[in-house]
């Protein structure tokens, strides 16, 4: 740029006043030169005055930003249950290393296709009375925008921070559609950066239930006390939030089923029955995200337990000194015959004695082998 003038008497002075705009991109801390340089026709008794310049360092904000989801969703693909709520918050802060308060923040987001635009809610924001938002009906698109927000360097924590809401309900989706979102937003004239940096937020519908069974058992089992086993999946057409809680149900002798444990994450526990009772088992899982398996038509698992014990002499089921006693008086003092006379044999013998109060004695007293099954 030159400027010139007609003359310039000795002594006198004048001045030119120039306003320019720093282009958008110009990083932080970048040092811009403005130079003048001065010519006379006449001869110029001291040259030497008639260069200046003036070096400025470029400031202003710095914009490091985030954007979440609420719920987060189950695993790496973020699995929600089809028709879940999202929420969403956009994150902005003006970094610490900012060398200026941040003016102006415009934020766009650009919702997905399979989000429901009909169900948009406008939630709480930091600077109500200095951000305002609106929406696209037509492309889906929401824009915020905070003027005079002011936003100061975020030394002190969080002063230097802010954020909007909003939150929305997916469209009826089938199993395994993602749903993407992502923002973008510049503070001042700074770039543009998106939110999350790394990638869109992304949640994928789980519409199916996991399935699960009780492992077979055997016809049946030689104790009141035997261990019940279950194991379930949740991959259907591979996508699944995963297993999170069985519920095993059981019937006993034919009876309506009831539930025997509720809502666990184990695999295994031990049953504890009666004497000559049929039971059956199923399972029913659920999976991370709350669909529910539908119970079986029939029960996974049936067992019969014993019709006696082996050194239960007296038939209550429980082995204890009782049964010595029970088993002393049978032989030495006419008392009742366990029954059946089996009961008696507590060490499978073949027949009911002395050796078979002792080997009770032996096992309850001195830690002997237990009766034989």
């Amino acid at each position: 740029m030159q400027w010139d003038f007609d003359s310039l008497c000795a002594g006198a002075s004048g001045n030119v006043a120039v306003t320019v705009n720093i282009p958008a991109g110009i990083p932080n801390g970048f040092i811009l030169l403005a130079s003048s340089d001065i010519a006379t026709t006449d001869e110029d008794e001291d040259p030497s005055n008639n260069s200046a310049s003036d070096p400025e360092e470029v400031v202003g904000s710095v914009d490091p930003n985030d954007k979440v989801v609420y719920p987060k969703g189950f695993a790496e693909k973020g699995y929600v249950a089809e028709g879940q709520k999202l929420d969403y918050t956009i994150y902005f802060e003006n970094a610490d290393t900012a060398t200026a308060d941040a003016i102006y923040i415009l934020a766009i987001d650009t919702l997905d296709p399979d989000l429901d635009w009909n169900t948009l809610y406008i939630g709480p924001m930091s600077h109500p009375d200095k951000c305002s938002a609106s929406f696209d009906t037509v492309a889906g698109v929401i824009t915020w925008n905070c003027d005079s927000i002011m936003l100061p360097p975020n030394v002190n924590p969080p002063e230097g921070e802010a954020w909007v809401t909003f939150s929305i309900h997916p469209k009826y989706l089938s199993h395994g559609t993602e749903i993407a979102n992502r923002v973008i937003d510049r503070f001042d004239y700074g770039p543009w950066f998106w939110a999350p940096e790394e990638g869109p937020v992304v949640n994928t519908i789980d519409e199916y239930p996991p399935n699960s069974r009780v492992i077979a058992l055997w016809d049946t089992v030689n104790a009141l006390d035997f261990e019940v086993n279950w194991k379930g999946t949740d991959d259907s057409l591979e996508f699944g939030s995963g297993v999170r809680s069985y519920t095993i149900y059981v019937s006993d002798n034919g009876d309506p089923y009831g539930i025997w444990i509720v809502d666990t994450s184990e695999t295994s526990a031990v049953f504890t029955g009666e004497l000559d009772h049929t039971y059956c088992f199923y399972s029913i899982t659920k999976d991370s995200v709350g669909n529910i398996e539908d119970a079986p038509s029939d029960p996974d698992a049936c067992t019969v337990t014993p019709s006696f014990l082996h050194g239960d002499a007296d038939g209550n089921a429980v082995i204890d000194i009782v049964d010595v006693v029970y088993l002393v008086n049978y032989l030495f003092k006419g008392g009742p015959a366990p029954i059946p006379i089996n009961a008696g044999d507590a060490n499978c013998n073949g027949e009911a004695t002395i050796s078979d109060a002792v080997y009770l004695i032996n096992y309850l007293f001195k830690s002997g082998p237990p009766p034989c099954p």
